[in-house]
């Protein structure tokens, strides 16, 4: 009787030692190489743990140029994948932006970012070196290298990336002149910066809500994408 017990409990825990095993090679492989249905999930998830976006700023053209290089509520979790979460303030510490950010395994990044302000959300797919973008859940393009693509390799936008500057310029396309403009600049992270500085250095002239969008799908990523990166 008393080997018949021990072989039971040898039994199970065996049993749990190789459920063990069999769901760790599951998570391995589903985070390896994620399905469209493991992302959508995990946005939905993702998505949900952010504080309510009524919180936000009300957002507009006076506000957008408040929105500063800072943020509040970080959260960092690295384990077999890492998750990133936080929300970028205005220069008056009130909230404008929030965003998650998850990355998969493997040795190029293959990650989510979300990033939602009072009145838009975005969501990038980041996979081998290309982000696909999109706007409230509308497609905009594919981002390579600081351009923004269209479906039929148009350019939309762009920002030329220089951390040795102060200043990333920022372009969006002119629909009168169906050309690239300069509508202002991403500020660069600079240690030692002044207190709390503003993220972005706007063009004084006018520009359209379509250019917004674009503008803000440009920025806003890079804004964020780099403070999630180790």
């Amino acid at each position: 009787m008393v080997r018949l017990i021990i072989l039971l409990v040898i039994l199970a825990v065996t049993i749990g030692v190789a459920a063990g095993i069999i769901y760790l090679v599951y998570l391995l492989f589903a985070n390896l190489q994620p399905s469209t249905n493991k992302i959508r999930n995990d946005l939905a998830r993702l998505k949900s743990a952010l504080p309510p976006r009524t919180d936000l700023v009300p957002w507009n053209r006076e506000e957008m140029e408040l929105l500063s290089l800072d943020q509040v509520n970080q959260r960092l979790k690295k384990r077999m994948t890492t998750e990133a979460q936080g929300t970028i303030v205005s220069i008056y510490q009130e909230p404008m932006v929030n965003y998650v950010y998850k990355k998969y395994l493997g040795g190029k990044e293959d990650a989510i970012l979300y990033l939602q302000t009072s009145n838009r959300e975005f969501a990038y797919r980041i996979k081998n070196k290309a982000t696909q973008v999109y706007m409230n859940q509308r497609e905009i393009g594919t981002l390579k290298r600081g351009v923004l693509f269209n479906k039929r390799k148009k350019e939309l936008a762009k920002i030329e990336l220089n951390k040795a500057k102060e200043l990333n310029d920022i372009y969006v396309i002119d629909p009168k002149r169906k050309a690239l403009k300069e509508v202002g600049a991403l500020k660069n992270d600079i240690k030692g910066d002044k207190i709390n500085p503003r993220a972005l250095d706007l063009n004084n002239e006018q520009f359209t809500d379509s250019q917004e969008d674009l503008l803000l799908a440009i920025s806003l990523y890079y804004l964020v994408h780099q403070k999630v990166q180790p």
